[in-house]
């Protein structure tokens, strides 16, 4: 896929539900501006694409236009994680912020409050930290606290908090503000198991592919809700395994919303090569580094 804003080349994509980011500013106008994308069905990345399902052309996700302002956090991750007991949490978040002005920036604020699921603090100071960047720069910041005794995320109780990102500047004005929903839990493999909070657990799910009657590979909210509605009726299915490039943002909030475990599979997939054992990507060594991570 080619983007162009006004007549002027942007960039270029390749991958079909790999996310893409491109930085227009500097070819937007006062006033109307045209957006232009031309979306190639195949390409030579195709064969990273060999999956055994239909092949539709098109844009397959949300597309969307985003301003930040000229400090602001770029991403952000957040993990929520229980002791080696299980008894009491730790939150650690890690930002990474970028600033775009032509000058060095100091004394801004990053601040994180963590709230409980009727909105009432858990902490009782924030968790907050200063910073600064060089011009046109990026850094890196972590926080982290202690909490005792969370409520715990299982499949059964899928309780959650939400994290409350502020940036503000020098002068204390505050330039975003980022929810992020978590759930307290350790999800690992003991003695051969799978074990979530220290409980081993089966996992009895289905494949689920992309894929509406009428829209082809795009995938309204409504419908989504709809496929874990009629997973959780009586037939047992606890787990979606999001095959063919993984699940969107929406489909994620609501699995871990309503107790789905959710497994994101990469949309690489060489299953055409088959035939041609020698050059499939998997059995050659120069591939292990991109593909692998």
């Amino acid at each position: 896929m080619y983007v162009w804003v006004n007549g002027q080349a942007v960039g270029y994509s390749q991958g079909s539900k790999t996310p893409a980011e491109f930085n227009i500013t500097p070819f937007l106008e006062s006033g109307p501006n045209t957006l232009s994308v031309q979306v190639y069905r195949f390409s030579d990345g195709a064969y990273l694409e060999g999956q055994d399902y239909w092949k539709i052309s098109g844009i397959e996700r949300d597309v969307f236009l985003m301003a930040t302002p000229t400090v602001h956090v770029r991403d952000v991750w957040a993990r929520a994680e229980l002791d080696a007991e299980y008894a009491d949490g730790l939150l650690t978040i890690e930002a990474e912020l970028r600033s775009v002005l032509a000058r060095p920036v100091s004394a801004y604020r990053l601040t994180a409050e963590l709230l409980d699921g009727g909105g009432a603090p858990v902490f009782l100071t924030p968790l907050t930290t200063t910073f600064g960047l060089e011009a046109a720069g990026t850094g890196f910041v972590t926080l982290d606290g202690a909490v005792p005794a969370p409520l715990e995320w299982t499949a059964e109780t899928p309780s959650l908090y939400t994290v409350l990102l502020t940036l503000a500047d020098d002068d204390g004005e505050v330039l975003q503000v980022i929810p992020v929903r978590v759930g307290f839990r350790t999800v690992e493999i003991r003695d051969g198991l799978l074990q979530v909070n220290g409980v081993p657990v089966t996992l009895r799910g289905v494949n689920r592919h992309e894929h509406d009657p009428h829209t082809g590979r795009v995938m309204s909210d409504e419908l989504m809700l709809r496929d874990i509605e009629l997973m959780k009726r009586p037939s047992g299915l606890l787990t979606i395994r999001a095959i063919r490039g993984g699940t969107t943002t929406p489909m994620s909030t609501a699995c871990t919303s309503w107790t789905r475990p959710t497994s994101n599979r990469t949309e690489w997939d060489t299953i055409r090569m088959s035939r041609w054992a020698t050059i499939r990507p998997g059995r050659r060594p120069t591939w292990t580094a991109p593909s692998a991570w």
